[in-house]
């Protein structure tokens, strides 16, 4: 089997790049269950899915999260736009005229925004056939001196499996 990628990666030197290239690798559905810790303690526990989808234009793609709650506004409808491939930057539109930053870094895509006084850190990371999913929020940091600190509050993470 190892011989035949070999062979298959010398006639199409393109392909096992194609399939490495964000997002058209992270497209399908995911899913998963996101554990919600305040602190370091496990507070619940949810289904998540997550789609990422091309749309008529080819620098636009779904991007959408879906979690099993009775909480409202359980579904994040977002679209994901390259901004500018080079340098790895895209945007994550969230169609309410919010649109958050977020910079491609290797099979990482971060984003740090701040809500009042919470600041959030998320990042999806694609690693084989999963996609590892984490929010980490706290208080807005203090600055003392030139360096600001604050505390983690808690962290959502799931690591989602794509749907066959």
């Amino acid at each position: 089997m190892r011989y035949l990628l070999l062979i298959l990666g010398c006639l199409f030197p393109g392909l096992s790049q194609a399939q490495n290239q964000f997002p058209d690798s992270w497209e399908g559905i995911w899913e998963g269950m996101l554990n919600i810790y305040n602190q370091n303690k496990l507070v619940d526990s949810v289904q998540m899915n997550f789609e990422v989808h091309p749309t008529e234009n080819d620098s636009i793609w779904v991007w959408k999260a879906t979690y099993e709650t009775d909480i409202p506004d359980a579904e994040k409808d977002y679209l994901l736009v390259l901004v500018d491939g080079e340098s790895g930057e895209y945007a994550i539109d969230e169609q309410d005229g919010i649109i958050l930053r977020a910079w491609l870094s290797g099979n990482t895509l971060s984003s740090m925004f701040r809500v009042n006084e919470t600041v959030l850190l998320t990042r999806y990371e694609k690693y084989g056939d999963q996609i590892h999913f984490e929010v980490i929020y706290g208080e807005e940091p203090l600055e003392d001196d030139g360096v600001s600190s604050g505390l983690i509050g808690g962290r959502q993470r799931a690591d989602l499996k794509r749907v066959p």
